[in-house]
């Protein structure tokens, strides 16, 4: 079910900010690719994961996210400005 993998990408998100584990990363980006196997187009999934990615500094996969935000959201400003950002 996409909403419980959701619910266990947030909590491994807010675990990660928190202490800092890189195996809550992992579990997380783990939770978040599973739930886009099963719904690729899921907004707080693809956010989600554009958000653990950019929060970590793993630029090149927060950038992929990002392009694919503004294929299905054109008018998402905030994505743009993002990838404005980084080139």
């Amino acid at each position: 079910n996409v909403r419980h993998l959701l619910s266990g990408a947030q909590m491994h998100t807010i675990l990660l900010s928190k202490y800092g584990k890189e195996e809550d990363y992992r579990i997380a980006e783990a939770y978040y690719l599973e739930g886009l196997q099963i719904g690729p187009n899921v907004p707080p999934l693809l956010y989600g994961l554009f958000e653990l990615y950019r929060g970590v500094g793993n630029t090149p996969d927060a950038v992929e996210l990002a392009k694919i935000i503004t294929s299905n959201w054109p008018g998402d400003e905030g994505m743009k400005n993002y990838l404005m950002g980084t080139q």
